[in-house]
């Protein structure tokens, strides 16, 4: 049963757990899949189910680099969290086994990549190479 718009298994990448474009080396790309919300109320708090603090607060269940782990959660195998159906975006299982780079630029843009791959390189750079 559909939870604000995402079905149970989605695949999805959450807007304010992307890097920043302006560093986006400093941690991995998250992506999730959307879980069904139980309606037991029993399960949740008594009262009312997990269905519908989602429905009322627009929000949706999401399991984190589960499936494939980002650099950042290998060690801990992932993490669960509530997001804003707002901030997320549905992903193929295509764009989700993008290498890092293509991930970097399909969701950062041009720019990002450029300076992921800026920063993947030799440290120091070589100050005395021929500048265009």
């Amino acid at each position: 049963m559909p939870i604000n718009g995402f079905e149970a298994d989605d695949l999805a990448v959450c807007s304010y757990r992307l890097p920043s474009p302006v560093q986006p080396w400093v941690s991995g790309i998250h992506i999730g899949r959307v879980l069904e919300p139980s309606d037991d109320p029993a399960a949740w708090n008594g009262h009312n189910s997990e269905r519908d603090y989602c429905q009322l607060t627009n929000q949706v269940p999401v399991a984190y680099c589960q499936d494939d782990p980002c650099q950042a959660c290998q060690d801990q195998g992932g993490f669960r969290q509530y997001d804003y159906a707002d901030a997320l975006t549905k992903i193929t299982a295509e764009q989700a086994a993008l290498p890092l780079a293509d991930k970097v630029r399909l969701f950062l843009g041009e720019e990002a990549l450029a300076r992921y791959q800026q920063a993947l390189g030799p440290w120091p750079p070589n100050p005395r190479a021929e500048r265009p």
